[in-house]
């Protein structure tokens, strides 16, 4: 018979300080996007040298927002394994999830680093074909950065969504908390859309504040401790927080 101290049914530790911490990093990350530095120039060689004026900040900016990406993989996972990973709806969210937080990484990193080792390679009085090549680089790494970042971005989208429709059919849950992952992902889609040229700061603001929304309403779930992210799942809970077949073993 499966026991309250089972560590396939109880859940001693409480994912409440979790959700605290989800929710200061989720607005820390928002903040770190407001000051992504922007580069400039009337010309190639002015470009560069913007690139390197803020190599420093863009490091910073980037390497912060990586590590962030980090604890909101490792987050969501305890937040799925809690929803039911035999749910397929789970599941696949925290496989979209797990993908797009590979895409947003390597953007920040190539962003971050990648660009400003570039253009630290061509120096002040750097000959014209120098100025070029990097240029040229830079280009092609602002492409692999639009993309990855998009991609990066649907994927999220399909996780949330997914997430507030399994959230729709737990037990406990508020009732509100599915919807509410509905409007976040669907928010997130039409800013997507709506960004239609190039990505800039501006246009990333309106999806980041979705996604922020949305880590915010899972930070409250795991504050509120109802249903599955309740401190102490006993045996009364078996049914609404773990695989059916459990109760067939009891």
């Amino acid at each position: 018979m499966q026991t309250a101290d089972d560590p396939l049914v109880g859940h001693p530790t409480s994912l409440a300080p979790l959700g605290y911490a989800l929710g200061a990093f989720s607005v820390l990350a928002f903040v770190v996007l407001l000051h992504h530095p922007v580069g400039h120039g009337h010309d190639p060689a002015g470009l560069l040298i913007s690139i390197r004026s803020q190599t420093m900040t863009g490091q910073i900016v980037h390497g912060t927002l990586a590590m962030i990406f980090g604890f909101l993989e490792a987050a969501m996972i305890l937040f799925a394994s809690r929803l039911g990973l035999w749910r397929f709806a789970v599941v696949f969210g925290l496989v979209a999830f797990s993908c797009a937080c590979v895409m947003t990484v390597l953007a920040v990193m190539t962003d971050g680093f990648v660009i400003a080792s570039l253009a630290a390679r061509c120096a002040p009085a750097a000959s014209a074909s120098c100025v070029g090549e990097a240029i040229n680089l830079i280009r092609l790494s602002f492409t692999q950065i639009e993309f990855l970042t998009r991609f990066s971005f649907v994927g999220i989208a399909a996780a949330v969504v997914s997430w507030s429709i399994a959230l729709l059919s737990i037990r406990d849950v508020p009732r509100w908390a599915g919807p509410a992952g509905l409007l976040s992902g669907g928010c997130q889609i039409l800013a997507l859309l709506a960004a239609s040229g190039p990505l800039t700061r501006t246009s990333l603001l309106p999806i980041f504040g979705a996604q922020v929304a949305w880590y915010l309403l899972i930070a409250l779930l795991l504050i509120m401790r109802r249903g599955p992210f309740a401190g102490v799942v006993g045996s009364a809970r078996l049914e609404s927080t773990q695989a059916p077949c459990l109760k067939a073993q009891s």
